[in-house]
């Protein structure tokens, strides 16, 4: 699953606020902060401060999305494909994924 802060963004535009007012008002980290404008996972502990500050509910603020199946294989692939010329291995041309393109032809 994947999880969406916009409804939060929208919450600080409405209220007037900036990220670092919200990280100052509700005592979290630069480094949530971020991790929330990335749309990463944060503790519990982070959200729970984030919602007494706005006065509102897990619902108001987030949502979790389905993956996509076909994302989620896309990056499975490139990520054996990075491991592979690591190890300066031959890589095999993944489903769903060109060749990456270099300068070199």
């Amino acid at each position: 699953m994947a999880v969406s802060y916009k409804k939060l963004w929208k919450i600080l535009i409405d209220k007037d606020m900036k990220k670092k007012d919200l990280q100052v008002a509700a005592g979290v980290s630069w480094v949530s902060i971020t991790k929330l404008s990335k749309s990463k996972t944060v503790s519990m502990d982070v959200l729970i401060k984030i919602y007494k500050v706005n006065e509102c509910d897990f619902g108001d603020i987030m949502e979790l999305k389905p993956d996509d199946p076909d994302k989620e294989e896309s990056d499975s692939c490139m990520n054996l494909r990075r491991e592979c010329l690591k190890m300066n291995t031959e890589v095999k041309k993944c489903p769903k994924i060109s060749k990456p393109k270099t300068g070199y032809q």
